[in-house]
């Protein structure tokens, strides 16, 4: 893709008398209005950062709406690519070349002209583009497309290109506006993203009819799913270069929306026997297993899919059906998970998030607040970038890992392997350095450790306890120590140091490595404690007497 900026100025410029340039936008949350004049704001105002596409029937047309786009947003930093050379698609009227020059002058207009030999490339050609710095601040991406390029295209094809295009864009809080002109690219646009309204935010295709003109909008700004079908008579001014709506009595636009998208308002939960009976509201649909779900949710749902999760459900198979409930229902889907117990860390959370749950509520919000966020949740639409698949790396079975006591090379391996893994969901975990207090006999000390959460591991040293707590962080350290230990360790050691930076966290494990230690004694995974002279040692726990206070006695 060649960039002619350089030349853009010696063919633009017509009066050298050129004002001063347009001050830069400051307000980046402010709404772009795309380039047809009189139109109701709910049908011209882009605020929704995505991808919105405009089919129109000559290049004259789409041309005009651009160049109306870019005058309409002076202080928008915008990006134009086209198929069109530059000489050919700025040949306009000597006023508006004088307008188009000042936002280019003020820098916030940077153009891009692709090679015409090179359209089935276009897209990945304009991906690579995008990377350029210059487009880091960019707010809009205009592009002007030939309906060739989109007509040889499969549906499949083409909602994977869609679909990369709106997570790009959602990610990078940009908006995007692909104008197709061509006589038939109205019909085969409508019938080829028929299936794909979910993907982006807005369609709208300009069209003859007979010797008017129209403006059809299917659905535009996708806040709550509803597609909506609007006409509004155009007219195309040859002097001005310029599309606007007609105001007259006579072409008052007509509305009609359709819910389809939106109708299946309806609550799925998906439980099993065993869990606890809650008084459901009357409407909402109860199904024992997933294989049920399947045949009550369509490709375009947007119902709402309630599933309760307590610790003995396999969380991996939780992860696969809900990415695969997410890819095959699309975005305006609601999926609930609802802890019955305990039984999530944040590291789970945060898959499932990211596999495309919604919502997860926990155990321990009652049931008439659960159902107030479950209401809450109507409406809503999936922004996220949807994964095509569950990325192994990022998900490691804790469960096949040892938990508990650890002699000190395991206990470094492992820790090593779980500090990386939190680092690729950037949660922290700790470790605790913990100086033994002698006086108190090492095997009532390791009695009173309580490990429950896997990952948590500890080891000995002569003189140090490690304690190794996966994904927790900083803040959480107190409680986690709280469920640990009966006792505050305040009352057990001499000395206690935490590390919860990834950095400071392999930096003391590597030292810890780096020394001898000449232990004598060693502990099971049941936290045994074994010497080497005496491997059956017996102990019994010494219940000791309460602390009581002193009695005073009161002088009159």
């Amino acid at each position: 893709m060649n960039k002619n900026s350089g030349t853009f100025s010696e063919q633009l410029i017509t009066n050298k008398q050129v004002e001063a340039a347009i001050v830069k936008n400051t307000n980046s949350e402010c709404s772009l209005t795309i380039g047809i004049g009189n139109l109701a704001p709910c049908y011209s105002s882009i605020e929704k950062n995505g991808l919105f596409i405009v089919t129109a029937p000559i290049f004259n047309y789409s041309k005009s709406i651009l160049v109306q786009t870019i005058l309409s947003n002076p202080t928008t930093k915008t990006a134009l690519i086209s198929l069109k050379d530059d000489d050919e698609f700025f040949k306009v009227s000597e006023k508006i070349n004088n307008r188009l020059f000042k936002v280019y002058e003020s820098g916030n207009l940077l153009l891009n002209f692709a090679n015409k030999n090179q359209t089935e490339t276009l897209f990945n050609d304009i991906a690579e583009d995008i990377k350029d710095e210059a487009f880091e601040s960019i707010d809009l991406i205009l592009i002007d497309l030939y309906q060739e390029i989109i007509a040889p295209m499969q549906t499949d094809e083409l909602a994977l290109i869609i679909s990369s295009w709106q997570n790009w864009l959602i990610r990078q809080k940009k908006t995007c506006v692909w104008f197709i002109h061509g006589d038939q690219s109205s019909d085969f646009i409508k019938s080829k993203t028929s299936t794909l309204h979910n993907m982006f935010n807005g369609l709208a295709a300009v069209k003859f009819n007979y010797s008017d003109i129209e403006y059809e909008v299917l659905f535009w700004h996708l806040y709550s799913s509803i597609q909506t079908k609007t006409l509004l008579k155009l007219q195309f001014n040859e002097i001005k270069y310029e599309i606007s709506a007609c105001i007259n009595e006579e072409s008052l636009y007509e509305t009609t929306q359709l819910l389809s998208l939106s109708d299946d308002d309806r609550v799925l939960v998906i439980k099993s026997e065993d869990v606890l009976e809650d008084m459901y509201p009357r409407e909402w649909i109860v199904l024992s297993d997933f294989e049920a779900l399947e045949t009550k949710v369509s490709n375009d749902s947007s119902a709402t899919i309630i599933i309760y999760i307590n610790a003995a459900i396999n969380i991996a198979v939780i992860l696969s059906k809900v990415l695969n409930l997410r890819i095959r229902a699309g975005r305006q889907l609601k999926i609930i998970l609802r802890e019955t117990e305990r039984c999530l860390r944040v590291r789970e959370e945060r898959l499932l998030i990211d596999a495309g749950a919604n919502l997860i509520i926990p155990y321990n919000v009652g049931f008439l607040r659960f159902v107030t966020m479950v209401y809450a949740t109507q409406g809503s639409y999936f922004m996220r970038n949807i994964p095509h698949d569950i990325n192994e790396t990022r998900y490691v079975e804790i469960v096949n890992l040892r938990k508990n006591f650890l002699p000190i090379a395991e206990f470094i391996n492992q820790s090593i392997l779980l500090v990386e893994n939190s680092q690729h969901i950037k949660i922290n975990s700790s470790l605790l350095k913990f100086v033994i207090d002698k006086s108190i006999a090492i095997e009532e000390l390791v009695a009173l450790i309580k490990i429950k959460r896997d990952g948590d591991i500890f080891t000995l040293t002569e003189n140090c306890l490690y304690i190794f707590l996966f994904q927790c962080e900083k803040s959480g350290i107190k409680n986690a120590l709280a469920h640990i230990f009966p006792l505050p360790v305040d009352n057990l050691f001499l000395a206690q140091r935490y590390f919860s930076v990834s950095d400071a966290i392999k930096d003391e494990l590597e030292l810890l490595g780096s020394e001898k230690h000449e232990l004598p004694y060693k502990l099971d995974n049941n936290q045994q404690l074994q010497f080497e002279h005496n491997t059956k040692v017996a102990y019994k726990k010494v219940i000791r007497q309460s602390a009581r206070p002193t009695p005073l006695t009161l002088m009159s």
